[in-house]
């Protein structure tokens, strides 16, 4: 052998072998691959790839594309609804004639906003949706759809469309006949008007015009314009529900307004003017019920009845002497409360008539709300969750205003209210297989004029093959409170 061929036989050895590794791993990655040729995904495992976003409702605009994307991402549902489940709602969907929609189907959204079934629309636009589990009030069925495109035959003018939705829908036990929806896509509306100050008449350039539905999911979603030099705004509500809508405007130097809640007609032009008068400052002084002495450190928070204004939450801390100013100028009042909590103290709420006068706000001790769960037989019930939450807030549960604990290994919960006002406290309960369930706290008796603590007895007996929450109040409720009953 030459010494030029010994001098390249290691490289050839190293050739071989680096070409044996590469058949290993490329036999090993075939296995792990579908007959397609696709990589399979391992139980437990999620598929990384990214998914194709779908085009927004009307297909035109693309700014509400990633809008309308990222509600749907979020409200995808857990599981497709089986063919055993009962139907809860069935109805027609009625389109204009010449209108091409693509990924039309009708969907069930709770009304937290999430998405628990779909079905899709027969030839004829009828439909039947099917859910296994009982519903909470203010659940609503809409139709939804991926892109749109009107033919050259139709109504070329009209590019905007609507979502149909019916609801909100009365609280619905399983089982139980389904519901009537009857559904109708529709143009979108407009909405003009001019903005100006109360006080001079004077247009004002600049001020932001936001829309919203209360509906869920789209209830986080406004569209919003600003108002040109003469005061004047044209805003197209589009890719939103026409029913439960609020329309509010911002301005520096003025207090937000608004109107509604109101209903939109199809296609209509809806004039809508405004008039903003100079900000409010909210005073006053937070004290201690028994004592008398101020309690610094309380918070003192404005809300918005409606979700898209619940966002906003002007706050300030009170001081050492118990007193605060609040600026309220971003916070339309026509429908806003003021809440106000401080550690150690029960939670008060009100909607004042003059937030420039309020005077002393006294907060008295604790509430605390105890019970039992009772199963009906061995199930584990130490991991449902309690929540008492405010009854404007319960859709959405923000933790930062609710109280919630998990229940002891004997079914006991003992819950200090610290974030809820007892006056409009629901204790909510929502956990698989067990029928959701809402409760007036107001509708159970304290035990006794001296004592804070409402006792709650809940037990769990069974509802065909499913088990659901029963209510056993451990008190009767007094004169004139309301009497407990599931899911009302």
């Amino acid at each position: 052998m030459s010494s030029n061929s010994r001098s390249i036989l290691p490289f050839l050895v190293l050739l071989v072998l680096a070409g044996l590794g590469v058949g290993i791993y490329l036999l090993s990655d075939a296995g792990e691959r579908g007959a397609s040729g696709t990589p399979t995904t391992r139980p437990n495992e999620t598929s990384a790839q990214p998914t194709e976003a779908p085009a927004s409702a009307s297909g035109i605009q693309s700014g509400s594309a990633s809008r309308t994307t990222a509600t749907q991402n979020r409200h995808a549902p857990s599981a497709h609804p089986l063919e055993d489940d009962p139907i809860v709602a069935t109805g027609r969907v009625d389109k204009p004639a010449g209108l091409e929609l693509s990924g039309l189907e009708v969907v069930l959204h709770n009304a937290a906003g999430e998405q628990l079934s779909s079905a899709e629309i027969e030839s004829d636009g009828r439909y039947e949706l099917r859910y296994g589990r009982t519903l909470l009030a203010g659940w609503n069925v809409a139709a939804t759809w991926a892109t749109v495109k009107a033919r050259a035959s139709a109504t070329p003018e009209i590019d905007r469309w609507s979502p149909p939705v019916g609801g909100p829908l009365p609280h619905h036990p399983k089982g139980a006949m389904p519901v009537e929806v009857n559904l109708a896509i529709a143009p979108a509306p407009t909405l003009r008007g001019r903005v100006l100050d109360l006080a001079t008449g004077a247009p004002l350039q600049g001020a932001i015009v936001s829309a919203c539905t209360n509906f869920a999911p789209w209830r986080d979603m406004p569209e919003e314009t600003d108002t040109d030099e003469s005061g004047n705004f044209e805003l197209p509500f589009q890719d939103l529900p026409l029913g439960d809508v609020v329309v509010w405007v911002r301005a520096e130097e003025h207090q937000a307004t608004m109107a509604g809640p109101l209903t939109l007609m199809a296609g209509e032009s809806r004039v809508m003017p405004f008039s903003l008068k100079a900000p409010v400052m909210a005073s006053g002084r937070v004290l201690d019920e028994t004592s008398g002495k101020p309690i610094a450190g309380a918070e003192v928070i404005l809300l918005g009845k409606d979700f898209a204004l619940s966002q906003e939450r002007p706050t300030e801390i009170t001081g050492p002497d118990g007193a605060f100013e609040l600026d309220c100028s971003e916070m339309p009042l026509e429908r806003a409360r003021l809440r106000v909590r401080a550690t150690g103290y029960a939670p008060t709420e009100m909607v004042p008539t003059d937030l420039t006068q309020l005077g002393d706000i006294r907060l008295g001790k604790p509430v605390i709300v105890s019970g039992k769960l009772k199963p009906s037989g061995t199930e584990q019930i130490a991991s449902i969750e309690v929540i008492v939450v405010a009854e404007e807030e319960w859709a959405w549960a923000d933790p930062y205003f609710y109280d919630s604990v998990r229940l002891g290994s004997d079914g006991t919960f003992r819950l200090e209210l610290e974030n809820t006002p007892v006056s409009s406290a629901m204790l909510l309960l929502d956990s698989e297989p067990y029928a959701p369930l809402k409760l007036p706290i107001r509708s159970v008796q304290l035990k006794s004029s001296s004592e804070t603590t409402r006792e709650v007895e809940v037990g769990l007996t069974a509802e065909g093959p499913f088990p659901t929450f029963v209510i056993t109040p451990a008190s009767r409720p007094g004169p004139g409170a309301m009497r407990p009953h599931p899911g009302k």
